[in-house]
């Protein structure tokens, strides 16, 4: 043979020459051996070692297609995983959600026609970039261009947008809807004040999709008479609903919710024993909650019903149910109602006919064993009461 082949056998006893495996060479303790070239005749040493006590260290780790971590975090951190088979570590999840709020904090007297917006001066909270309100530029009404009251809203992302008048002259009419004070669109659906009520309160609710660039929305006067002359007490939410890769941590658990409103005049159905119903949904986020909007109208219990909210079992949910304006000649008296079974859910709630506009219904319910639906049922009505509208619906899954 040649130099430094071996006599090797193949197990029924024929002998032959052979090259040897070669030795470890430069090897360091507990360093692992792989077999280098495709011979597979010769072992080297690599980086990855295992201790006497059979732990593993190495530069990186693949397993099952997903990419481990090499090194620990800090104390209190998890493991995530980035969408893309990388495992790391990152701080607790924030359970909080990515809004800000503000106000009108002094009595507005100017700036009250057609075209002109609400003067949000106040920012109460803000705990994140995607949404801003402008309290500092001067006031203009003219479009794509910074003015005190304007939000600025990023791009690409979606977000459910909450004004609440609370305080404004009645002697006059005022007629609020949200716009896209760049792109020049109205967003959502008008809500006019009542001026035949003392104590009038009344919220503008729109969901909107930030297009893909970022813009600026307002509460903008669409209508208004000329004996209106003054707003205060107007107090704002702007919630961001969807996230992208840049604007959510790794591990962000958001509330799972499904916001809906009725803002078309409703005058059927309006005995004891029917449920209210709904005509958009703003949002949702999660299967555990359905809102019936196709099913034909039904006062009949465990059957589906246009109105009605699916409830998956196992679950707590919290239940609200705001009514912004109503016929107040009549009572009315609502109360939330496990419809498949028959069985009321809390507390009813009974309108006042004299000078509240705006009441609601809230309850916490455990569905425990099954599937059901819900309804939030009328559960006494005078025959004078004739109408409802601007009913705005949320349930969260706790």
């Amino acid at each position: 043979g040649i130099n430094l082949q071996a006599v090797v056998t193949d197990g029924s006893g024929n002998l032959s020459l052979q090259n040897k495996v070669s030795n470890l060479g430069t090897s360091s303790l507990n360093q692992i051996a792989v077999f280098s070239g495709s011979t597979g005749q010769i072992i080297k040493n690599c980086s990855g070692t295992v201790s006497n006590t059979g732990r593993l260290t190495v530069n990186s780790l693949t397993s099952s297609g997903l990419k481990y971590p090499t090194s620990d975090g800090t104390p209190g951190q998890f493991m995530f995983t980035d969408g893309s088979t990388n495992l790391g570590f990152g701080n607790f999840p924030s359970f909080g959600i990515n809004k800000m709020l503000g106000d009108v904090h002094t009595i507005k007297n100017t700036n009250l026609n057609i075209g002109d917006h609400i003067e949000f001066d106040t920012r109460i909270y803000d705990n994140t970039t995607s949404i801003v309100l402008d309290i500092t530029t001067p006031y203009t009404n003219l479009s794509n261009v910074p003015s005190i009251g304007r939000i600025f809203l990023a791009k690409n992302l979606e977000y459910l947008m909450t004004a609440t008048v609370q305080e404004h002259d009645k002697t006059g009419l005022l007629e609020l809807q949200w716009y896209d004070s760049n792109n020049s669109v109205l967003i959502g659906r008008s809500v006019i004040n009542d001026t035949s009520v003392n104590d009038d309160v009344f919220t503008v609710i729109a969901k909107y999709t930030a297009p893909i660039f970022d813009t600026r929305v307002e509460l903008r006067i669409i209508n208004v008479t000329p004996n209106f002359n003054s707003y205060t007490k107007v107090f704002l939410e702007i919630e961001q609903l969807t996230f992208t890769s840049v604007s959510v941590p790794p591990f962000y658990f958001q509330q799972n919710r499904l916001l809906a409103d009725k803002y078309l005049i409703n005058v059927i159905n309006l005995n004891i024993g029917d449920h209210l119903v709904y005509d958009e949904l703003l949002f949702t986020n999660n299967s555990n909650m359905t809102l019936d909007m196709i099913t034909p109208y039904t006062n009949l219990v465990n059957v589906d019903s246009i109105g009605r909210i699916y409830l998956k079992k196992g679950k707590y949910y919290y239940l609200t149910g705001i009514i912004q304006e109503h016929d107040k000649s009549g009572i009315l008296e609502l109360q939330w109602y496990d419809s498949d079974n028959n069985l009321p859910i809390g507390n009813s709630v009974v309108n006042d006919t004299v000078n509240d506009d705006v009441f609601s219904i809230k309850c916490l319910h455990h569905n425990t064993s099954f599937d059901i639906r819900v309804e939030l049922r009328i559960v006494n009505v005078t025959p004078i009461f004739v109408s409802y509208t601007k009913v705005f619906l949320e349930i969260e899954q706790l």
